[in-house]
């Protein structure tokens, strides 16, 4: 009986996973008849049309792209993308608006008096990297906009790095580096002077990363997880729904025990791994959050938006997407802000409890904008300060059908690993369990396309290697000498 629930969660899991891109492809062909937006259809079909002919000829790319010089490889990872970005940050000049402008005027505060803005709204780890970049150039429109460009190229660094590390072939991995390199999105999302996009895409797929090397490396597992901690500790002070990392990593592990066998998994080892991880991410958000109890003198993590955030994406006036209501207030206090932001988390709480009907609409158009499009963004972006009215339709018809290729090219990939029947491997998992993970967020809090957009290298490896990625069942997982070397602690040094 137990074995036979065991297999039912397992099977549950699978098919959560591996369901979700034809979720998100019915999005994408929902959207524009529900914006009444029929125009809206065209990048649609040339992204999907794209997604089938990447698939379609894939042999030929890869074996085209194993072909090319490594310098070849790198002018196009690397060169001309940065290319085309100074290009259109020097030609924009787009000026910040919104978010981004706070974050931007907090950072230019940060360089001129070394504090920190006390309300705290913000997680604070891209005012810290704009300010660095400010106290070296001087603060500028210029200066943040640039500064996202070498994340960018850590993105496709660390993208092409993962492929590697799961096994692909020369030409797959540059496969799927190139499309992360030219995704149209991580082109042009730098002209909204963004307040976390590129740093927190960088720790995600950092984080998977080498949380993958916990699975196959066969020397300094600990070392990996405890890196893997700091880097998702990093990752929460970029964006703070990442402090549910510790809950993750452990749902990955169950579940990769439930689809292979619960008796045979490394449950000692596991549970260390994950303490390390733990560790990790306190070494990393544990002197912030100090800083935090002596300013408010009370448990505050990372920042104080969440409760304003949920209560905006939870009110009767709300949209799902964003609502001015909890902003409607004067606050001129550190205290102010807390019982306030304390006050819109019970506001968002009874609305949700007094009317359940009306939440599951608000949740439903919260995962219709969340993951059926990628234009929103676009509203932000102008031509030196003023909005001229052809940027948002042609910069969205560019990042729309960006998202239809990808989103394409995941249901097909997806498609095939339920037509073979394989149990996913760890990578599968990993990715699976942060995707669902975060989409169970932004049911509940503001929905937005914003929040998909980090998961799109770990989509694109993923729909690029159904079956290459190296299974746990096929080898000796590196964290079951965590607990060993932990034993013989004593008669050796731990791993450095």
């Amino acid at each position: 009986m137990k074995t036979t629930w065991n297999h039912a969660l397992a099977a549950l899991g699978i098919g959560c996973v591996r369901v979700f891109p034809f979720l998100v492809v019915a999005c994408i062909l929902i959207i524009p008849a529900y914006k009444s937006l029929w125009i809206g259809y065209l990048p649609v079909l040339v992204g999907m049309a794209g997604g089938w002919g990447v698939i379609r000829y894939r042999g030929a790319l890869e074996e085209h792209l194993t072909g090319w010089s490594p310098g070849r490889v790198r002018l196009l990872l690397y060169g001309l993308p940065v290319l085309v970005q100074l290009a259109l940050i020097l030609v924009f000049r787009s000026v910040p608006t919104f978010d981004g402008l706070f974050v931007y005027r907090h950072a230019e505060v940060l360089v001129a008096t070394g504090a920190m803005d006390p309300m705290t709204y913000y997680p604070p780890a891209q005012t810290w990297w704009y300010a660095g970049w400010f106290y070296l150039l001087g603060p500028s429109n210029l200066v943040a906009q640039l500064s996202q460009i070498p994340l960018s190229v850590g993105v496709v660094w660390c993208t092409h790095r993962l492929a590697e590390h799961l096994g692909l072939a020369a030409g797959p991995r540059r496969l799927a580096a190139l499309l992360v390199a030219w995704y149209p999105s991580f082109l042009v999302y730098g002209l909204t002077t963004p307040y976390y996009h590129f740093l927190y895409t960088l720790m995600t797929v950092g984080m998977v990363l080498v949380m993958m090397m916990t699975v196959h490396a066969q020397t300094r597992a600990a070392t990996w997880y405890t890196l893997a901690g700091l880097t998702a500790g990093l990752g929460a002070l970029t964006k703070a729904v990442q402090l549910i990392a510790p809950l993750q990593i452990a749902t990955w592990m169950l579940m990769r025990a439930l689809s292979d066998s619960p008796r045979r998994a490394p449950w000692r080892s596991w549970a260390v791994g994950l303490i390390l991880f733990l560790i990790g991410m306190i070494v990393a958000v544990g002197p912030w959050a100090w800083r935090n109890y002596q300013v408010f003198h009370a448990w505050v993590p990372v920042c104080t938006s969440g409760g304003l955030v949920l209560y905006s994406a939870n009110n009767p006036l709300s949209n799902g997407l964003y609502s001015p209501l909890p902003d409607d207030v004067a606050l001129s206090t550190p205290a102010e802000m807390l019982a306030h932001t304390r006050w819109c988390s019970e506001q968002a709480k009874s609305f949700m409890m007094e009317q359940p009907v009306d939440f599951l609409r608000l949740a439903a158009r919260k995962f219709l904008h969340t993951w059926g499009v990628e234009a929103t963004f676009t509203e932000l972006i102008n031509w030196r300060g003023e909005n001229r009215s052809w940027i948002k339709p042609a910069f969205s018809a560019v990042t729309m059908s960006g998202w239809s290729l990808v989103a394409c090219m995941w249901l097909m990939a997806s498609g095939r690993r339920f037509a073979s029947r394989t149990s996913p491997d760890a990578f599968e998992w990993m990715t699976g369990v942060l995707i669902l993970s975060n989409a169970v967020v932004y049911l509940v809090f503001e929905g937005g396309d914003r929040h998909h957009l980090p998961f799109v290298p770990l989509i694109v490896l993923l729909m690029l290697a159904p079956g290459t990625a190296r299974s746990l069942t096929s080898q000796a997982d590196a964290t079951a000498g965590i607990s060993g070397r932990v034993d013989g602690a004593r008669s050796a040094p731990p791993p450095h």
